[in-house]
């Protein structure tokens, strides 16, 4: 069986004559960017949708032929080698390895991990290009050097400072709400070490201040910078996931806000009973 993205470009047809007349499954249906989650056998198809189907070679040969159909993305066969699994085994095992002894970094390790895949052929040179998530590389490329902007312009220190301002001598609970706030925003756009390293004497400094005891503050940001969930980049397995699930950037600020707002509340709530002022 094979399987491809098909992109219809006449009008009229129903998702069922499809899979009738070319003998093929509809798998999914996408339609301006959107899922269709109703049930395909009654979908009236239109100008643009794009079609998940599969079936057997023959019959996506033939919606090649058609002049109704565009077949955007066939997916190849993967020739399995089972003989050069252990080998590739041993090599991810040898990647964990080196990383966990702190021998070498975990970039490091996992670019000769790489480079032993190609070299055992386990991985053709032309496979390993074609992974390659350009999409992320573009993405991380233009984000990334906002979090150094923000770090080395002051703009961070300066945005820290004004927002936790106005809270001036207040509460010290409400102190540490807004100091986990906005070490949670600024580890959205910039990295959580250098969130962390930030904040820390921001957080020393208001405990200071205030007269009461800094660890909870530095509890806090410690947290708080390691709640990037409301990002593309606000950790790497969320780039990660990124192009690979579908999701668009409106999709984690739906989900990671909501999740971060009540990390926010939890921490709030405990911080002070484990660290008292």
């Amino acid at each position: 069986m094979s399987i491809a993205l098909v992109l219809l470009i006449v009008a009229g047809a129903v998702v069922l004559f499809v899979s009738e007349r070319y003998s093929v499954d509809v798998v999914a249906l996408r339609r301006r960017g959107q899922t269709l989650r109703e049930r395909l056998g009654r979908v009236r198809l239109r100008l643009g949708d794009a079609l998940l189907l599969l079936g057997p070679k023959p019959a996506i040969a033939r919606l090649r032929d058609d002049d109704h159909f565009v077949v955007l993305e066939p997916r190849r066969d993967v020739a399995l080698d089972r003989r050069k699994a252990p080998v590739a085994l041993g090599i991810v095992v040898g990647v964990v390895f080196l990383a966990a002894l702190n021998l070498l970094p975990i970039v490091a390790t996992a670019l000769l991990g790489c480079a032993a895949l190609v070299l055992s052929r386990c991985l053709r040179a032309e496979d390993a290009y074609q992974a390659i998530n350009w999409h992320v590389v573009v993405l991380l490329a233009g984000l990334l050097p906002l979090g150094l902007a923000l770090e080395r312009s002051g703009a961070a220190h300066w945005f820290a400072a004004r927002a936790l301002g106005p809270l001036g001598q207040s509460h010290p609970v409400l102190v540490l709400a807004g100091l986990y706030l906005v070490t949670a925003i600024l580890t959205e756009f910039m990295s959580s070490n250098a969130a962390a390293v930030l904040l820390a004497p921001v957080a020393i400094s208001t405990a200071a201040e205030l007269g009461v005891d800094p660890r909870p503050f530095l509890v806090a940001v410690t947290f708080a910078a390691s709640t990037g969930f409301a990002t593309p980049v606000g950790y790497q397995t969320n780039t990660m996931v990124y192009n690979a699930g579908g999701y668009r950037f409106a999709d984690f600020l739906k989900v990671g806000i909501p999740l971060n707002l009540i990390f926010c509340a939890l921490a709030t709530y405990f911080i002070p009973r484990f660290w008292p002022f």
